[in-house]
């Protein structure tokens, strides 16, 4: 029998999950059983980590990170093209995508939902997009597609990173600081972008935007409520603009 495999992101958290994994894999292994794991070294290995695995006919792929790490890993599984299912174990910063899906923060109460919950098929979003270098690409999202101020955040998380806080902070607490002043900076700095929208065939629509949202999922940006009618199985998207 193939074990299922756990994908980490060690530096998910601020990098508290690398301190953290002894703990969380000590609660996987007495609530939920074997696995076998994996860990990530750079942006993009959980993609490739996750689709390598689900190919070699492995069931079942454990995202252990947070948001970013959960897409990446559903990224993998969907590029297959094989039946595997995806797992959460949350060790993240803003965990939007457990919150909808009404999975613990606490490991060990996680944990036994993977052994005793239940499979759910959920819709998935496709996006084709046009990267800074020219090169097109496609990803699929879970939770909440977004551009304009939400990328800026991002961007600003990346390029502060944790040495910009005190070394004696948390590493948890360092990965929430960090997201809480990008979006403060990012609100006061950010300006309205000029976007074309057409939803289901209808006619274009010309908008003036500081952010858009194409939502799956109810929370978006560390916790925020965005689309609180949005249903991860009901077939429609909710789409919002701020702005």
């Amino acid at each position: 029998m193939t074990l299922p495999l756990v994908i980490i992101n060690p530096e998910s958290a601020g990098g508290a999950t690398r301190d953290a994994w002894p703990r969380i894999a000590s609660d996987l292994s007495s609530h939920f059983g074997a696995f076998s794991c994996a860990f990530t070294g750079k942006t993009g290995e959980g993609t490739e980590l996750a689709a390598e695995a689900a190919r070699k006919g492995i069931k079942l792929i454990i995202a252990c990170g947070g948001d970013g790490t959960i897409s990446e890993v559903a990224n993998g599984i969907l590029a297959s093209g094989k039946d595997a299912e995806l797992g959460i174990l949350p060790s993240g910063t803003g965990g939007d995508f457990r919150k909808t899906i009404e999975i613990p923060a606490r490991s060990r109460d996680a944990a036994r939902i993977l052994r005793g919950g239940i499979t759910r098929q959920i819709d998935v979003g496709r996006v084709t997009f046009t990267k800074r270098d020219g090169e097109n690409n496609t990803r699929y999202f879970l939770g909440v597609a977004s551009f304009g101020m939400s990328a800026d955040v991002i961007e600003r998380v990346k390029k502060r990173g944790p040495q910009w806080f005190p070394s004696k902070a948390p590493k948890w607490l360092t990965g929430r600081l960090s997201f809480g002043v990008s979006m403060l900076q990012t609100a006061v700095q950010s300006s309205a972008t000029r976007v074309v929208v057409q939803l289901d065939d209808k006619h274009e629509r010309h908008l003036t935007v500081a952010n858009l949202c194409i939502a799956n999922a109810r929370f978006f940006g560390g916790g925020m409520k965005i689309a609180p009618d949005a249903k991860l199985g009901d077939g429609q998207f909710d789409v919002i603009t701020i702005g």
